[in-house]
């Protein structure tokens, strides 16, 4: 019995240990199968056609007259950047600063973000002076 009663605990060692390497090897087999992702990667582009506005502070966001719904940043805010993301759909996000380097990050479609582009063109073509709403400098909201 000593020597039946000693074979059982091995053989559950060897089944167990036999395990843990399928196990291990499935797990192996599933990370090189599943597909890696990159990083979403983001590139600055103007607010404007003309490739002028590459940042929209609170003043220059109320000098060109942003609004909702193609102005979608509401809040004390220092300023925003656009980036469009690298993908055929043309989608953006825009990325707020606010007080204490919070970040906040709003993606777009292509439709919002030619929307925003169109809504600036136009406040841009309508000013008095052109130059003056792009190149007047505005400092951003100190708290």
């Amino acid at each position: 019995m000593t020597v039946f009663g000693s074979i059982v605990p091995a053989a559950r060692r060897v089944i167990h240990r036999h395990a843990r390497l399928a196990a291990f090897a499935l797990a192996l087999h599933l990370l090189a199968v599943l597909p890696a992702e990159a990083q979403v990667r983001e590139r600055p582009v103007s607010f404007d056609t003309a490739g002028r506005i590459m940042t929209i502070t609170p003043p220059l966001a109320a000098r060109l007259g942003l609004l909702p719904p193609a102005w979608t940043v509401t809040g004390d805010y220092l300023d925003a950047r656009l980036y469009s993301t690298d993908d055929s759909t043309g989608s953006a996000v825009l990325v707020v600063r606010r007080q204490q380097e919070v970040l906040e990050r709003y993606p777009l479609t292509a439709a919002q973000r030619t929307d925003l582009a169109t809504v600036i063109a136009r406040a841009t073509a309508q000013s008095p002076d052109r130059e003056s709403v792009v190149s007047a400098v505005s400092e951003p909201v100190k708290g």
